[in-house]
């Protein structure tokens, strides 16, 4: 790369200034994670998005494990926070007054050396992120982490009930998946939809996500970050609560067809497939990350099934390259050998999950 590339990616990048970090800090951003070094000054190069910053102190006595905090950056934005060693922790946005921080950007290029760069020499990790967040949107965001709250290992979420109690847990949607009905239904509807979700995940999307299908699959996206990157047992929680809720909900999949279940079947691949980046050593007590499997097993004898009434040819094309992933992944497809799929394939562009990602600086 030549200097004036150099230059112009160093302009439009973003730039997180990470004053004071301690080396052999944990230090990770989206899918990449680093052991800082004494010189260690933050991040250039961050593509424009939203993104996942996110650390640990390594010591065996910090309280509150991994933190971390999403940002939107815009391009040739500097953002500058400031180590508290005390705390173990970073200091609050507004630590360094404004004067201060201008000096900063005025002279961030005196930084450069002490930077490290956004993994941007091969595009694996930032396509892998775009894939993992494409719908964590900052209105999201807004909504669930205001401010950019700086999130907790040991953060409970909307099914701790101490932590809803005291207000500290991450407002994230709760989805009570064992009062899947209306609390006026008795009889046949009730015990219709306590084992078909469809009421329920109806009734939140008109309620909780304005009938938008980015909505459901931006808190499904956002728990697994939380997971997978913070190592929260809540976000955990709330990803396995969204998978579960769109794979048991049969009479509302034709409704979404289009939308909702297409996009949801080409992300649970990204989410299978992702990066071992955690170095979480208690993994196996959440069951392993391919939970999921058995229920889109179910999902994908529900789809064949509502096939032959509701042609849904796109979403069964997408049924048929997660399943095929699923062989070459855990060894095991989602459909049954004797059916072959039989459908139009010539819209099924590439797009969404699985078009090519662009980084544009």
């Amino acid at each position: 790369m030549n200097q004036q590339a150099a230059n112009h990616l160093f302009d439009k990048g973003g730039i997180l200034l990470f004053l004071d970090a301690p080396a052999d800090l944990d230090f990770g951003i989206d899918t990449t994670m680093w052991r800082t070094g004494p010189r260690f000054k933050g991040v250039k190069l961050i593509p424009p998005g939203v993104h996942f910053i996110y650390y640990n102190s390594g010591k065996p006595n910090a309280s509150e494990g991994r933190l971390g905090f999403f940002h939107n950056f815009k391009s040739g934005e500097v953002m500058i926070r400031q180590w508290n060693p005390e705390e173990e922790d970073l200091y609050p946005a507004d630590h360094i007054d404004a004067e201060q921080q201008e000096r900063y950007r005025l002279g961030i290029r005196e930084f450069d050396p002490m930077l490290g760069a956004y993994p941007l020499d091969t595009p694996a990790p930032y396509q892998t992120w775009r894939k993992l967040s494409g719908y964590v949107t900052t209105d999201l965001l807004a909504r669930i982490l205001p401010g950019g709250r700086v999130v907790s290992s040991v953060d409970g979420g909307p099914y701790d009930e101490a932590a809803v109690q005291d207000g500290t847990g991450v407002p994230f949607t709760r989805i009570d998946l064992k009062r899947s009905f209306p609390s006026d239904a008795h009889g046949p509807q009730r015990t219709r939809y306590s084992q078909d979700k469809s009421w329920l995940l109806r009734h939140l999307m008109a309620t909780v996500w304005r009938n938008d299908y980015r909505q459901p699959l931006g808190e499904m996206q956002l728990g697994f970050i939380c997971l997978l990157m913070g190592q929260m047992y809540a976000g955990f929680e709330q990803w396995k609560s969204v998978v579960h809720l769109l794979c048991q909900s049969e009479e509302a999949i034709p409704g979404y067809s289009a939308d909702l279940y297409p996009n949801f079947i080409g992300r649970s691949a990204t989410c299978c497939n992702a990066p071992d980046c955690t170095q979480m050593p208690n993994l196996d007590q959440l069951d392993r990350l391919d939970i999921p499997q058995s229920v889109l097993i179910t999902l994908a004898g529900t789809i064949l099934h509502l096939q032959r009434d509701h042609p849904m040819d796109m979403l069964v094309a997408r049924l048929k390259r997660l399943s095929e992933f699923c062989v070459d992944r855990f060894g095991q497809g989602l459909l049954p050998n004797a059916i072959e799929l039989e459908c139009d394939n010539s819209n099924e562009d590439e797009e969404g999950e699985y078009a090519p990602v662009v980084v544009e600086l």
